[in-house]
């Protein structure tokens, strides 16, 4: 009899083990930041993942999102930091093009044309000038001082969210006049900014400035169907695979 109960206990064992390797995927509850009614989408997915600025509520498992897809609640807006250290608002995912759409999180779109944002290689992101439109204008930005009544560059479209009551960043497709440039203005950047078309320049010049940044991924690279959802292939490493809305694997 004693031989018995160890014949059916020794499969037993075995259905343990190998049940134990499988991948159990996390409970990952749907989030979202702040007034939903006012971004282009309703909640964070993976490979993102939504944390709470105050660490209060950051329950999940790591294991739903992928590292460096860290979405942080800030003021009930989801931001994002790159590798380069600077923070964004993220304003559009789009999974299926594995791309997001991102704007300065002080509201000042055109800063970005002045400051440095190339990001690190070690960023799962990269910046993509190509998504929209290949069409560029060769903009001139210039810091002029405010120091008489009639400013002989109030011609020129400005920047409020640049300037101060001290000085003026304005700028122009053309090399400023010399004696604009050498006693009130100088020069303090250049950018290609993206447009539409070469219609109404100065308001597509404007709407250039002010147009979001694009970043793009390759990695991880999930291509589920509408009906499915994307996650890690087991408990450990950063294979991912698509699964059914119940949660079963799909085998290929």
């Amino acid at each position: 009899m004693a031989t018995l109960k160890i014949y059916f206990l020794f499969p037993a064992v075995i259905f343990l083990l190998f049940h134990s390797t499988k991948s159990t995927t996390p409970i990952c509850d749907k989030r979202h930041c702040g007034n939903s009614s006012e971004l282009f989408f309703d909640f964070i997915e993976f490979p993102f993942q939504l944390r709470e600025e105050d660490q209060i509520n950051n329950t999940q498992s790591d294991r739903c999102g992928y590292p460096g897809f860290e979405v942080v609640c800030k003021n009930k807006q989801p931001s994002i930091t790159l590798s380069n250290g600077r923070e964004f608002v993220v304003q559009h995912i789009f999974h299926e093009r594995q791309r997001i759409l991102v704007k300065d999180i002080n509201g000042c779109a055109p800063r970005r044309f002045l400051q440095n944002i190339d990001i690190n290689d070690d960023s799962p992101f990269q910046l993509d000038n190509s998504y929209e439109n290949d069409h560029y204008e060769n903009v001139t930005f210039l810091n002029c001082t405010n120091n008489v009544e009639k400013e002989p560059f109030d011609d020129l479209p400005n920047i409020p969210c640049l300037s101060s009551g001290n000085y003026t960043i304005v700028y122009t497709l053309q090399s400023p006049p010399g004696n604009l440039r050498n006693s009130l203005c100088s020069e303090i950047g250049f950018a290609k900014v993206p447009i539409i078309d070469s219609y109404g320049q100065p308001m597509v010049i404007h709407d250039g400035l002010n147009s979001d940044i694009v970043l793009r991924w390759n990695t991880p690279l999930c291509n589920c169907e509408a009906d499915q959802f994307c996650g890690f292939l087991t408990d450990t490493g950063l294979d991912v695979t698509c699964y059914e809305n119940n949660g079963n694997l799909l085998h290929s």
